[in-house]
């Protein structure tokens, strides 16, 4: 008898700590490189260095409120993440929606980043890189971020490393403390 094991997995409806078996559909973990579901419903919070390929958001993810940031739990690699409509993505130690928190994650994204639910990039120490090899890569989507007193989203770093086509299309206006682009 041989079975094999999927290729997308899904948070289950409780959720929990990304590395705790309990937290997932059949109860394993991820596997890095696989695609990851978090349905509607369901939160999971980070609490360890991720690279996965596509990440689709319709619940919440948010990073552990009690850890201090590092590389080893705040960084996320994926070759795509999708924030669904209703879905939340926090990515910060803080754990919540007000706009000066602490302790922000380096995302890695090798090809498109879609927002169409409410993401939190606005924390201190936040950088999402854009760091595809050759390929297109895209910002995207009808979803909002955390605001500043003028209704623009907030994103703390935004950085392009990449030699390929780069877009950004969203439906908010962004701001951020540091654009830069490198190939």
């Amino acid at each position: 008898l041989v079975s094999a094991l999927p290729s997308v997995y899904t948070a289950s409806a409780l959720g929990g700590l990304w590395n705790s078996p309990a937290s997932w559909v059949g109860g394993v973990v991820p596997p890095g490189g696989n695609d990851v579901v978090i349905p509607a419903g369901s939160t999971i919070v980070v609490n360890q260095s991720l690279s996965y390929g596509s990440i689709t958001v319709a619940g919440k993810m948010q990073w552990l409120t009690t850890t201090v940031p590092s590389a080893t739990v705040n960084t996320l690699t994926a070759t795509n993440l999708t924030i669904d409509p209703g879905g939340e993505f926090i990515a910060n130690t803080g754990g919540g929606t007000a706009a000066l928190t602490t302790g922000g994650a380096t995302l890695n994204i090798q090809g498109t980043f879609t927002n169409n639910g409410f993401c939190h990039l606005a924390a201190g120490g936040t950088v999402l890189w854009f760091n595809g090899s050759g390929g297109p890569q895209a910002f995207t989507g009808t979803g909002t971020f955390m605001s500043d007193l003028d209704g623009r989203g907030m994103i703390q770093n935004m950085l392009f490393a990449t030699t390929g086509n780069s877009t950004v299309s969203t439906a908010q206006s962004l701001v951020t403390n540091n654009l830069g682009h490198t190939a």
